[in-house]
């Protein structure tokens, strides 16, 4: 069950977490799309002091996936995300 790296960049789940709520969502997601081929926002939650955004995504390659990777930490370096596969 090997799969490409071309493969494992589509159809991910992002979940990402902060911890506060100082969080431009409308930035995320113009870093999401400009990486991406398809963006989807499927789920945003606040908090007292907490927010948690998760999207379905694809990417083009595995370095658009990297790219967005890298995107997400610099305008939030403290907050956590995880890109997991859609099945």
């Amino acid at each position: 069950n090997r799969k490409r790296a071309e493969d494992i960049a589509q159809n991910l789940i992002i979940n990402l977490e902060t911890g506060g709520l100082g969080i431009d969502v409308d930035q995320i997601i113009k870093v999401l799309e400009l990486h991406s081929s398809q963006l989807e926002l499927r789920r945003l939650d606040e908090q007292q002091s907490q927010m948690e955004i998760a999207f379905v995504v694809s990417f083009d390659n595995h370095q658009a996936l990297l790219s967005a990777k890298e995107g997400l930490k610099k305008i939030h370096p403290g907050a956590s995300f995880s890109f997991l596969e859609l099945l």
